[in-house]
């Protein structure tokens, strides 16, 4: 799971991000977003779910709902804090990417 807060969602900001910190050869699932249209060409297996035609796809199976899930959880605690200023939005995000992680040992992880 990697949660990023972005300037922008431009195809050139994205590729940067996603080449700095996810592995050549790891599978992203994404929707069909015209910025993640070069993911192959920079050595990822890229699969796609045109979600107006369904919601899983039907040959490889991809699918975006544990992402989306997640943004939901994100915006509703960004929600219950009456909002993130900007410059602490990352931090919050790396909060909830531990928190979903470790979500079964956070004690333990803390110790």
């Amino acid at each position: 799971c990697l949660l990023v807060a972005l300037e922008d969602r431009f195809a050139d900001t994205l590729s940067e991000i996603i080449q700095e910190r996810i592995l050549p050869g790891t599978t992203i699932i994404s929707d069909l977003w015209r910025s993640y249209n070069t993911l192959s060409q920079l050595g990822y297996r890229h699969l796609t779910v045109n979600h107006s035609v369904n919601f899983v796809d039907p040959v490889t199976f991809a699918t975006t709902n544990q992402i989306e899930y997640l943004w939901k959880h994100v915006k509703n605690c960004n929600k219950r804090v009456n909002g993130t200023a900007r410059n602490l939005l990352q931090s919050h995000l790396i909060e909830l990417m531990w928190r979903y992680e470790f979500k079964d040992e956070i004690f333990g992880k803390l110790l």
